[in-house]
């Protein structure tokens, strides 16, 4: 009967192997843990770091926003004034000069240059909607005043739909957007209508422009706003749509300051809306 022979037992050396094989596949797989989170740890970064300069861009565009409305509000104060905005309420504005025309295109080309400067790529998608109309609305305004436009348009600053003298009656009636709680919006008022009718000199110099140059409105346009204008001088000095304010003084305004107040658009609506009207 043979004897088994016994299974040899591992010397150190087999020993030292497998320990070493052991360390190995240890620290492979502590290897490949280690860069499974540290991929994590980059991912999250990454997308940390993607998000905050987002937000960046985010605060950057509506920076670009607010600087543009703010500027456009100071070159037209009566748009301030329709909003609410009562900074430039002593103020009417140009709306018609070269000076004016030029400024308002510089700017269009300067909020395109701003907007450039950001990476729409970058934002978030709402912001790139907000980016890309904003875009489109300022190039149109650029190309609006181009020479060739212009050519054809600031010659006929004015029609029966459309104009500052549409507006203003209304805006100057106590009865619309502006106010008259004191004394001070009454004044205003005054300074505003004094820019009015610079506006309206400076709209009959533009539109005797027109006649030199061969572009003018059409005759039934002319009709319609000699009619409008007719209709506001018929109305006389206390029934016109520019003295209602002095008809009902809040209680703010003082005895002494009616009078002298009533007295100043009397003598508006007599010698100088006359003037344009006529």
């Amino acid at each position: 009967m043979n004897t088994p022979i016994p299974a040899p037992r591992p010397t150190s050396s087999r020993v030292r192997r497998a320990a070493t094989v052991l360390g190995l596949i240890t620290c492979v797989a502590g290897l490949a843990g280690g860069a499974t989170a540290a991929g994590a740890a980059s991912g999250t970064a990454t997308a940390k770091a993607a998000a905050g300069r987002s937000a960046a861009l985010h605060d950057q565009l509506r920076a670009v926003f607010a600087a543009s409305d703010e500027a456009k509000l100071k070159r037209n104060p009566i748009l301030a004034l329709v909003r609410g905005d009562l900074r430039y309420a002593d103020q009417f504005g140009d709306y018609i000069s070269d000076a004016y025309l030029d400024a308002e295109r510089r700017a269009a080309e300067q909020d395109l240059a701003a907007l450039k400067r950001i990476d729409r790529a970058a934002l978030g998608a709402v912001d790139q909607i907000s980016y890309d109309v904003f875009r489109y609305t300022r190039d149109l305004d650029r190309r609006g005043y181009a020479p060739s436009l212009l050519a054809a348009t600031k010659v006929r600053p004015i029609d029966h739909f459309s104009g500052l003298q549409t507006e203003m009656p209304q805006l100057s009636s106590g009865e619309s957007l502006a106010p008259f709680g004191n004394v001070a919006d009454y004044d205003n008022n005054l300074k505003r209508l004094d820019g009015y009718v610079k506006y309206m000199d400076a709209a009959i110099g533009r539109m005797r422009e027109g006649l030199a140059s061969g572009v003018t409105q059409p005759k039934l346009v002319v009709r319609n706003m000699i009619e409008q204008f007719d209709n506001l001088l018929a109305e006389g000095v206390e029934g016109s749509t520019f003295y209602k304010p002095v008809l009902k003084f809040p209680e703010a305004v003082p005895a002494a300051e009616r009078e002298r107040l009533a007295v100043a658009y009397a003598r508006f609506i007599r010698e100088r809306l006359a003037l344009y009207y006529d």
